[in-house]
Parts: structure tokens; C-alpha cells; sequence
């Protein structure tokens, strides 16, 4: 009794492989792109929202105190009657931008700017890393404007 196994090689050929690799790579140049851009907003979502909580903190003190509060980098956190003084806002959640970010100017024509920027020296939050080159400013009309390119190409006021 002598029985032969069968001698056929089960695998894939060299055209099927490359087949799959040249799928792979057409999903990864459309995929890529995609993510960066995802990225990219998510950071600046986060940064409008620390924005948006200054100008809400803002208009809070406009309206008990009757003027736009300055506020330097760092003292976001602080409260309006500590020295310095500050809006009391809490930054220690947020992933790319904390309160070392985050600063308001007083504008005659929009009562203030907040600027939220990434290139803040003392910003450590856990993917600070992320966003040296970010900045956000948004007036106190609600205008926001964005940049990712360390201030050199800025979108338009929207």
C-alpha cells in the first residue's frame, strides 16, 4: 500500500501579492491625508473651545464688573480676585493646549482678543508636543482665526 500525497504547494503567487500591496498603498495615500486632517481639526476644535470658554468667562465679568478682563498666559486659571487676577477657567483636561496657552488682550474695537498658542514655552499638557506651531486668536465678536504654520499663514477671520 503505498500512498502518494499529493504534491500541490498551497500559497499565494507573486501576482496576488502585489496585487494586495498596490491596494494597501492606494488605501494608505487616501487614508493618510484624511487622518492629518482630522488631526489638525481636532486641535484646533480643542483650542476654539478653551477660546469660547474665555469669551463666555469674559462676557461674565463685562457684565459684574462693567470692563473686559486682561489676562496674561498662565492666569486663565486663577480666580478674577486673586493676584493676578483671572477667569478661573480649568485647562488640566485638555489634551493639547493648557492655561499657559491661553491669554487675553483688551481691544478697543472688540473689547478683547484671546490667543490660544501652542508655541507657549510652559504648555504641558500631554500632547503638547503636538501643537508648537499652532495658534488660534478669536475676537470678542466670536471671529476666530487660525494658523498651523507658526504665524505665518493665517486663515481669514470667520
Amino acid at each position: 500500500m503505498n500512498h502518494r500525497k499529493s504534491s500541490r504547494f498551497a500559497g499565494f503567487t507573486l501576482v496576488e501579492l502585489m496585487v494586495v500591496v498596490i491596494i494597501i498603498g492606494i488605501l494608505a495615500a487616501v487614508a493618510v491625508p484624511i487622518y492629518i486632517s482630522q488631526t489638525r481639526r481636532a486641535k484646533v476644535t480643542e483650542a476654539l473651545a478653551a477660546l469660547g470658554s474665555c469669551r463666555s468667562a469674559e462676557n461674565v465679568y463685562k457684565t459684574e464688573k462693567n470692563v473686559y478682563l486682561a489676562v496674561a498666559a498662565g492666569d486663565v486659571g486663577n480666580e478674577s480676585t486673586s493676584t493676578p487676577p483671572g477667569l478661573g477657567l480649568d485647562f488640566t483636561q485638555n489634551t493639547y493646549f493648557d492655561a499657559n496657552c491661553v491669554s487675553v488682550v483688551l481691544n478697543a474695537t472688540y473689547g478683547f482678543v484671546s490667543t490660544c498658542d501652542g508655541t507657549a514655552a510652559g504648555n504641558v499638557a500631554p500632547r503638547a508636543a503636538d501643537v508648537n506651531t499652532y495658534q488660534i486668536e478669536c475676537r470678542g465678536n466670536g471671529q476666530a482665526r487660525v494658523s498651523y504654520n507658526s504665524g505665518t499663514t493665517w486663515t481669514s477671520w470667520e
